[in-house]
C-alpha cells in the first residue's frame, strides 16, 4: 500500500507514521523544513513544501503512481 502524508513532525502525525511503518506500506511525506528528522527507511519519501506549494503537492501526490 502506498500512502501520502503531511505533518509527520508533529505529535499525532509522528506516530501514526510509526504505525504506517509497521505495516507493509509506503509512505511519501510532506515536510515544510528541511532540517526536521524522519525515521530512516527505505519505506519513506521525503517531500519539501507545505499544502500551498502547488508544485510540491503536485511532485508529492504523482509521485504515488
Amino acid at each position: 500500500m502506498k500512502t501520502f502524508l503531511t505533518g509527520a513532525t508533529g505529535f499525532i502525525g509522528n506516530r501514526l507514521l510509526q504505525e504506517l511503518l509497521k505495516e507493509d506500506t509506503e509512505v511519501h511525506v510532506l515536510l515544510r523544513k528541511p532540517s526536521a528528522e524522519l525515521p530512516k527507511s527505505k519505506k519513506v519519501r521525503i517531500f519539501y513544501g507545505d499544502l500551498t506549494d502547488r508544485q510540491a503537492f503536485t511532485a508529492m501526490v504523482y509521485g504515488l503512481a
